[in-house]
C-alpha cells in the first residue's frame, strides 16, 4: 500500500468519524466533457444534467477580448486570481436558474481567504445549486463585438475509496 493511500484512509476515517464528507475526487471511469465558450454569446450550454448537490471538478483555459472595456481576460477574470474571480471570469448556473455562481480557470491552487495566511490548496469541486442543465457564461457580460474563447473541461466528482 502506498504511503498517499494510507493517508487518504486515515484522512477519510478522521472525517467519516467526526461527521464531515471527505473532500471529492474526480471521477476517472467517467470521460470528461469539453465545451467551447464563445466571448460572442452571454451563456452557452453544457449539454451536462445535475442534480441539486453533486459535485463537479472544472477547469477552463482560454482567453477573450471585451471590446466595451477594451481588455483581455481569462477564465479569473480582468485582474482575476484563482478563487478571487473578477469581471469577465467564467462563471454557470444550471438551466434558466438566475443563481449564478463562480467557476474561473481553477488550473492553479487556490490561496486562503485568510489574509495573513500564505497557504494554497487545490482548487474544490463545484456543489450545484440545482438539478437541471449546467450553462456557462461570463462575469459581468457586456455584449459587443467580443472575440475569443474559453475551452471548459468537466468531470463528475466521486468520493474517494480508502
Amino acid at each position: 500500500m502506498s504511503r498517499r493511500t494510507i493517508v487518504v484512509t486515515v484522512l477519510c476515517a478522521m472525517l467519516v468519524a467526526t461527521g464531515c464528507t471527505p473532500p471529492r475526487v474526480p471521477d476517472d471511469a467517467a470521460p470528461p466533457i469539453v465545451v467551447r465558450v464563445e466571448a460572442g454569446q452571454a451563456w452557452t450550454g453544457t449539454g451536462v444534467r445535475v442534480h441539486k448537490g453533486e459535485s463537479l471538478f472544472v477547469q477552463a483555459t482560454g482567453e477573450i477580448y471585451w471590446s466595451a472595456r477594451h481588455a483581455t481576460a481569462g477564465p479569473d477574470g480582468i485582474g482575476g486570481s484563482p478563487g478571487w474571480l473578477n469581471t469577465g471570469g467564467l462563471i454557470g448556473r444550471v438551466s434558466a436558474s438566475s443563481q449564478t455562481f463562480d467557476i474561473g480557470a481553477r488550473t492553479a491552487p487556490f490561496r486562503s481567504h485568510d489574509l495573513r495566511s500564505q497557504a494554497t490548496y487545490p482548487p474544490p469541486a463545484i456543489r450545484m445549486p440545482a438539478d437541471g442543465e449546467l450553462t456557462l457564461g461570463f462575469k459581468s457580460y457586456s455584449a459587443g463585438a467580443n472575440s475569443g474563447a474559453f475551452d471548459v473541461t468537466i468531470r463528475r466528482a466521486r468520493q474517494p475509496q480508502p
